[in-house]
C-alpha cells in the first residue's frame, strides 16, 4: 500500500499539483484534479485495485476538477466492480465541486 504520492508541476518544481496520502483507510487527494494529471491519478488507482479490495476516495481538499478526471474515476469504479473489489468516493467536497455530485454518472460510486 502507498501512504502518500506526489505530482509536481512542470513550471514550479517547488509547487505539488496533486497530492494523494493514505489515512485511516481513506486515500485524500490535495490539490487539482484535471486533465493534466489524469493519467498519472489512473495509474496511481489501478496499482492499488491490484493489491486492495477496497478503495475510497475523499476529494475535500481537493481545488479544481474536469470532466477527464470524472471518466478516470467512472473507469476505476468499473474495473473495480469487474474484479468484485470496490472503489468509492466520499461526497463531503468543497463548495466549488459540488457540481460532481450532481453528474449521474457518478451516482452508483459516491458514498456519504
Amino acid at each position: 500500500m502507498f501512504s502518500s504520492f506526489l505530482m509536481y508541476s512542470n513550471h514550479y518544481k517547488d509547487t505539488f499539483m496533486l497530492k494523494i496520502d493514505f489515512q485511516k483507510g481513506t486515500y485524500e487527494i490535495k490539490g487539482d484534479l484535471v486533465q493534466e494529471n489524469s493519467n498519472n491519478l489512473r495509474t496511481y488507482f489501478k496499482t492499488i485495485l491490484q493489491h486492495d479490495s477496497k478503495i475510497v476516495v475523499s476529494l475535500k481538499s481537493v481545488t479544481k476538477m474536469d470532466n477527464y478526471v470524472l471518466d478516470v474515476f467512472i473507469e476505476l469504479y468499473k474495473m473495480a466492480l469487474a474484479t468484485g473489489k470496490k472503489f468509492r468516493v466520499l461526497k463531503n467536497v468543497d463548495k466549488s465541486l459540488l457540481w460532481i455530485l450532481k453528474d449521474p454518472r457518478l451516482k452508483s460510486l459516491l458514498k456519504s
